[in-house]
């Protein structure tokens, strides 16, 4: 098995593409669009920057291991299942 800072090969097959453990979107993201970071099952928590408006339809959907969310006061609009399927 083969493990580099974003990939998981074994056998020369990617098995799976890993993003941090952690995210930190940077100020002036005003939107997360749909379907942004679903399915990525390694992210364990999120920290959302002030000035965020909207989250969107599926963005964090199937994300089984994320346990943190920081929603700002800024959020005005979450989209449908944005966090369906989240937790182990």
């Amino acid at each position: 098995m083969s493990h580099s800072d974003c990939f998981v090969i074994e056998d020369s097959v990617l098995k799976e593409y890993n993003v941090n453990t952690q995210i930190i979107l940077p100020e002036g993201v005003r939107e997360i669009g749909d379907g942004a970071f679903a399915g990525y099952r390694n992210i364990v928590s999120v920290t959302l920057p002030e000035g965020l408006e909207r989250i969107g339809k599926d963005a964090f959907r199937w994300c089984s291991r994320l346990k943190s969310v920081n929603i700002p006061e800024s959020v005005k609009a979450v989209g449908e299942a944005a966090f369906e399927d989240c937790r182990e």
